[in-house]
């Protein structure tokens, strides 16, 4: 009998190990959290508790209303909704 029929619990445990880690955060939460102006990073949204210490990358999704002009530096991956909810804010990423 083949090792995968044997130990089903380890089947596709490769794909798995290899999937990268993101981070979601909505804009509805930064516009809650955050003030005007600020900057917005990884390690502030840590700081915030927006997000656990073991990511390293983040995706920001387009679910709520953001009227604060932020700015974000580092790692971050946007949906289209989004991206066009942050640009009509005038805010800059970097």
């Amino acid at each position: 009998m083949p090792l995968s029929r044997r130990l089903p619990h380890l089947r596709g445990l490769g794909f798995r190990a290899r999937a990268p880690l993101y981070a979601t955060v909505n804009v509805g939460r930064l516009e809650a959290r955050y003030a005007e102006g600020e900057s917005v990073t990884v390690a502030s949204l840590i700081g915030k508790k927006l997000i656990s210490g073991k990511m390293k990358q983040v995706k920001v999704l387009g679910a709520g209303d953001l009227t604060k002009k932020l700015s974000f530096r580092g790692r971050f991956t946007f949906s289209q909704k989004a991206t066009d909810k942050i640009r009509a804010t005038g805010a800059t990423a970097v």
